[in-house]
């Protein structure tokens, strides 16, 4: 009898903690999701090894899209870990630094003070923090202060609280938006980090005459944050540093950014406005901004290598390039570079920056190559060069006045196919790569059958002028770019499916 009582209490038991495993892991596969990567980043913020981070760096969107961790540790052997979400609230710094302390001893702190700037958004600002950290005092510590010091603010705008608690109560219809990330890992996540190539552009001269603006307050709400926050540094013990990365936005805003650094100031701490230092970092204001609040990657690029430059000039922190626990970082590098490259190569018009690209990702890629019409006009000894890098051993046929067909295949590095016409010849070639069906042609003008290449039933390859080019992802199957440049071109002209 006892036995049977109690086998049914483990029973119910068991039940109960599956149950409530299960309803957690619905909470955090139902939380909120968006396209700014804030689940990932703080899964990868998680996953950091111990004691690892010399440097945090607090923030919003004004730190995640332009801060590469791993650029800094290649470049510099800085450890910096951020910990940075689009339009997070100023308020949650407090408590996100107490989140950092727990896995990490950071020396230093930064803390950027753009949205001091903005009116606090409730959704999706706390949510974007609240939803994606682990489940803990903390958290809820932070979702009572968030949601308390909004309604103190904005005692219209009521939120519910246990909504906050527990986010598939509020996002449980959210099924039919599912995505592959809100059950695995984000590949287009670098620990916190994600490539931007967007481009807008901006005057230099007229965006900097707004740095020394006069003085504009802050949303009141703000003010009142940010004394808190100076407060708690007073007895922090650890350095923490006020920083406000470049932008493009009105005078408005650069009257509260400096209002909001009077005030840093007077109570004793630095700020690193990097905005007065855009001619050391190097920005373009033509190329290197998305938008008046963002860089772009390459922009990002710029002043990450000014950042960590800086931090190792000033705070003498050391290098940790080699050591074991730092391995994580050398992993984002590779991740990010590859999608970095991908990314680009798809906007790449240049053939000779074209070839660079196909170099660094022909491991991992198939590419098809082939060729229309006066193929060798305008091909350079440096293109012949990069082509035969790839191990194309015939490309240098392709050079002159003579009209050649000519079809190539390399995959991880390794050439399946490569075959050069004479005398005006067509060329065809048929094979298997994997369960996918290829067929290409290559002719010159006086050819029949045209260029074309053929994976499955689609035809991929846009049959232009010159030397038409296709990419594809061996993994996923994912076709990373589909272009013609036009050899016959003095200027080599590109084309690319979508953009013609």
């Amino acid at each position: 009898m006892k036995k049977t009582i109690w086998k049914k209490v483990i029973d119910l038991g068991v039940f109960a903690l599956v149950l409530v495993l299960g309803f957690l892991y619905l909470n955090k596969v139902f939380g909120f999701q968006d396209n700014t990567h804030s689940r990932a980043a703080f899964k990868q913020f998680y996953e950091m090894p111990e004691n690892v981070a010399d440097v945090a760096w607090i923030g919003s969107s004004a730190v995640q899209e332009y801060i590469i961790p791993m650029q800094m540790y290649e470049e510099y052997g800085v450890t910096l870990l951020p910990l940075a979400l689009g339009s997070m609230p100023f308020d949650a710094t407090e408590l996100l630094i107490k989140e950092v302390e727990k896995t990490q001893d950071p020396s230093l702190y930064l803390v950027d003070l753009r949205d001091l700037a903005f009116e606090p958004l409730a959704d999706p600002g706390i949510r974007r923090v609240t939803d994606n950290m682990k489940l803990s005092k903390n958290r809820f510590d932070l979702i009572d202060k968030l949601t308390n010091d909004w309604q103190a603010f904005h005692p219209v705008g009521n939120l519910d609280r246990f909504d906050y608690y527990f986010s598939f109560m509020k996002y449980h219809s959210r099924w039919q938006d599912l995505q592959k990330t809100d059950f695995t890992d984000d590949e287009n996540c670098f620990m916190g980090y994600w490539i931007s190539t967007g481009t807008e552009s901006f005057d230099k001269k007229q965006i900097m005459s707004y740095f020394d603006t006069e003085e504009k307050p802050i949303p009141e709400e703000n003010v009142v944050f940010l004394n808190e926050f100076l407060d708690f540094c007073d007895g922090f013990g650890k350095k923490v540093v006020f920083t406000c990365t470049p932008n493009c936005l009105d005078e408005e805003y650069f009257a509260q950014f400096n209002f909001a650094k009077r005030i840093i100031r007077e109570r004793g701490y630095e700020v690193w406005d990097m905005n007065d230092h855009v001619d050391e970092i190097g920005l373009d204001y033509a190329t290197d901004f998305r938008g008046k609040l963002h860089v772009n990657t390459l922009g990002a690029e710029k002043v990450t290598h000014y950042v960590a430059q800086q931090l190792v000039e000033k705070y003498n922190l050391k290098d940790h390039r080699g050591e074991e626990k730092c391995r994580v970082y050398e992993r984002y590098a590779e991740l990010y570079h590859r999608k970095r490259n991908e990314a680009y190569l798809s906007l790449e018009t240049d053939l000779d920056k074209y070839l660079d690209y196909l170099l660094e990702l022909s491991d991992g890629t198939t590419i098809y190559m082939t060729t229309f019409g006066p193929q060798g006009a305008y091909l350079t000894d440096a293109h012949i060069e990069k082509l035969r890098k790839l191990g194309l051993v015939q490309a240098g046929g392709l050079k002159g006045e003579d009209y050649h067909s000519y079809l190539a295949i390399v995959s991880d590095g390794e050439v399946l196919h490569e075959t050069i016409g004479v005398d005006n010849a067509d060329s065809t070639y048929a094979t298997y790569i994997g369960n996918t069906k290829v067929s290409m042609s290559s002719a010159s003008w006086k050819g029949r059958y045209g260029c074309s290449i053929r994976l499955g039933v689609s035809e991929r390859s846009l049959g232009e002028n010159g030397i038409n080019i296709v990419v594809v992802d061996k993994e996923s199957g994912e076709v990373l770019d589909s272009v013609a440049f036009d050899t016959a071109d003095p200027a080599v002209s590109c084309t690319r499916s979508g953009n013609n």
